[in-house]
């Protein structure tokens, strides 16, 4: 594997991860007042560039906020769509279950793959009862090869 491709994939599990616990939400210029109430939003202006707004208000048919650190004012006419970034707690239950999946996969597959490399031998379990579980493969002892641990 080279170092430009672990790269790539790092940088891939970094986007997922941070945008798999949020999600975007249209709010109108009422939602967002004079009250202060969101930290930013995220303006879609009428030529489909979008733009990052800080500490947003609205006045009268004006949208007032910091783009960039610098102060400026726009007309709401200009705005096509106003979206704010909330928490998804579905997406991140989801990311939270994915990511224990295949942990618990990679734990079992590299503890086989480790038992299977030692040229470990396996056993019968040496019952004689008829079951089904009679004929399962268990690990034997090192001590005494031919004895099931």
């Amino acid at each position: 594997m080279t170092h430009s491709f672990r790269l790539g994939v790092v940088a891939l599990a970094g986007a997922v991860l941070t945008s798999a616990c949020h999600s975007m939400r249209t709010v109108t210029p009422a939602d967002i007042g004079s009250a202060r109430s969101l930290d930013r939003i995220w303006v879609t202006q009428s030529d489909h560039t979008v733009i990052q707004v800080a500490a947003p208000e609205v006045r009268g048919d004006t949208l007032i906020g910091f783009v960039d650190g610098k102060y400026r004012e726009m007309p709401l006419s200009q705005t096509v769509a106003l979206q704010v970034r909330e928490r998804d707690s579905a997406r991140t239950a989801v990311l939270v279950g994915g990511a224990t999946g295949v942990t618990l996969a990679a734990i079992i597959y590299l503890g086989n793959r480790a038992y299977v490399s030692s040229s470990a031998q396996t056993c019968s379990s040496g019952n004689t009862t008829g079951d089904v579980a009679d004929d399962l493969p268990v690990a034997c002892c090192r001590v005494q090869p031919d004895t099931p641990c």
